[in-house]
C-alpha cells in the first residue's frame, strides 16, 4: 500500500506510452477487434513495425522504439507472410530492416498442430510458454484469440481464464510485457454501428469480460462495402488517456501498410456501411432498388432483407418500400418486386 504523497513522488518515462495517449502502453493489455478479413492481422504487423522503428501508427504518435514484438498467429501461411514482408520492407533503409529483424518474431504455421494452440491443453501451454520465454517480448500479439482459448470464450469464466493465462505467460518472460489480443466482432450492419458511439465497448463477440480486461481497444470495421481495402478505425476504450476520434484508412497494396484516408467522413461511413444518415436509416428509393437489382423478392422477403441489412425497424422498411414502389421498383404478375430497368442502368 502507498500513500498519495508516495505516489506523487513517482516519475514515469514518456517512453512508457507506446501509442497515442496511452491506448497502447508498457505493461498494459489491449485488443484489436473487428470482423474476419477486415485487416486486423496486417494492422498487428504494422503496429509491431512501428514499435520497432518508433514511427507513427495510423497517424498516432509512437513514443518508443526498439520494442521486441512476438506475433503468435495461426492463420497466415509462410507464403503470405513472405509476400507481405517483401512489400513492407522494400522501401526501408538497411538500418531499419536490421532493426525490424532484431525486434520482430512471428510464429509460423509449418507442422501439424501449429494451428491448434488452445491453452486448455497443457502441452500447448508449455510449448507457448517456452517460445515466449525464449524471446521475452515487450509486446505479445495473439491472433486470433479463439485459437488460444483455454475455455469457452462465450462465457465470462472461459474468456477471463484465457486472457489471464496469456498474461501470465507473457509476464513470466517479461514482467513489463504488453499483451494485445486480436478478436472477432459480428459481421452485420448493426454490429458495425456499435464500433462507434455508446455501445463501442460491446463491439467484440461476447466481449464484456474482454472490455474490462483491456486498457486500450481498437475497433475496426469495413470502410466501404465496395472497397475491401478501406477500413474505419475507432477507439473502443482508452483507460490511460483521451480516446482518439474515429478515422478512415486505406491499404496501400504496394507497401502493405494502412494509410490515413484524408477524405474520410464518419457520417458518410455510417450511411455507406451502416445504412445511417444523421442518426436515421438512409433508405432512399434507389437504395431499396439495390435489394432487387439481380433477383425478385416478395414484399415480405424484401421487408426482411431491408431490416436484416440495415437494422431498421419494420415500420421504416415498409415506408421505404412504399416510397420506392413504381419509382425505382415494380411488382410483376407473381407479386414479386424487381428493379426498374432504367434505374438499374
Amino acid at each position: 500500500m502507498r500513500t498519495p504523497n508516495e505516489l506523487l513522488k513517482m516519475s514515469f518515462p514518456a517512453s512508457d506510452i507506446y501509442v497515442g495517449d496511452g491506448i497502447i502502453a508498457k505493461g498494459q493489455c489491449g485488443a484489436f477487434i473487428g470482423p474476419g478479413g477486415v485487416g486486423k492481422s496486417t494492422l498487428s504487423m504494422q503496429l509491431a513495425i512501428s514499435l520497432a522503428l518508433g514511427t507513427p501508427f495510423l497517424g498516432l504518435p509512437v513514443g518508443t522504439s526498439g520494442k521486441k514484438c512476438l506475433l503468435l498467429q495461426t492463420e497466415n501461411s509462410n507464403r503470405r507472410l513472405n509476400a507481405q514482408f517483401e512489400k513492407q520492407l522494400s522501401f526501408r533503409t538497411q538500418s531499419q530492416q536490421k532493426q525490424i529483424n532484431r525486434s520482430l518474431r512471428v510464429h509460423t504455421v509449418e507442422h501439424d498442430g501449429d494451428t491448434s494452440l488452445r491453452l486448455s491443453t497443457p502441452e500447448n501451454a508449455n510449448a507457448i510458454a517456452r517460445m515466449v520465454n525464449a524471446f521475452a517480448p515487450d509486446v505479445l500479439f495473439v491472433d486470433p484469440l479463439n485459437a488460444f482459448a483455454k475455455g469457452s470464450l462465450t462465457n465470462a469464466d472461459g474468456m477471463l481464464d484465457t486472457l489471464q493465462a496469456l498474461q501470465r505467460i507473457a509476464r513470466h518472460a517479461n514482467p513489463d510485457a504488453t499483451v494485445i489480443v486480436v478478436h472477432h466482432s459480428l459481421t452485420n450492419t448493426k454490429a458495425f454501428r456499435d464500433a462507434v458511439g455508446p455501445n463501442r465497448g460491446s463491439y467484440g463477440r461476447d466481449s464484456k469480460t474482454l472490455h474490462g480486461w483491456s486498457r486500450g481497444t481498437f475497433n475496426i470495421a469495413p470502410g466501404d462495402p465496395d472497397d475491401p481495402h478501406k477500413i474505419m478505425v475507432a477507439c473502443g476504450k482508452n483507460s490511460n488517456g483521451e480516446e482518439f476520434e474515429p478515422f478512415g484508412a486505406s491499404l496501400n497494396t504496394d507497401t502493405m501498410l494502412y494509410e490515413l484516408d484524408p477524405n474520410f467522413s464518419l457520417e458518410r461511413w455510417k450511411s455507406l456501411v451502416c445504412g445511417e444518415s444523421g442518426g436515421r436509416i438512409a433508405l432512399t428509393p434507389e437504395r431499396v432498388a439495390e435489394f432487387v437489382q439481380d433477383r425478385h423478392l416478395t414484399r415480405s422477403e424484401l421487408l426482411t432483407e431491408i431490416m436484416r441489412e440495415t437494422g431498421c425497424k419494420k415500420t421504416k422498411a415498409y415506408e421505404a418500400i412504399s416510397a420506392a414502389e413504381n419509382c425505382t421498383i415494380v411488382r410483376n404478375d407473381a407479386r414479386e418486386y424487381r428493379a426498374i430497368k432504367s434505374v438499374a442502368a
